[in-house]
């Protein structure tokens, strides 16, 4: 079954809100999508400020913004009374 983008972007940021800073590499494993997709998403999610984007040794390394982590927490709730995601 295909993940909407909805579901694609909480998996990301869950990815980072339980790993802390992770490149785009390490998340394509924790999310299983393939390295396109991933970076159109995390534009997305940097544009929103819900991730922020680091330079660290060449590297660009990604992290959670606070409105990342109260997205996730929204995100729950609703899943929580209405089953949306399962």
């Amino acid at each position: 079954m295909r993940r909407s983008k909805l579901q694609v972007n909480l998996e990301i940021l869950k990815a980072l809100g339980e790993n802390g800073k992770l490149n785009s590499t390490h998340i394509t494993y924790h999310t299983y999508l393939n390295n396109k997709s991933v970076n159109e998403c995390l534009d997305f999610l940097i544009e929103n400020n819900l991730v922020k984007e680091h330079e660290c040794q060449s590297r660009k390394l990604y992290e959670i913004t606070i409105q990342g982590t109260e997205a996730i927490k929204l995100a729950n709730r609703i899943d929580q009374i209405l089953h949306v995601f399962d």
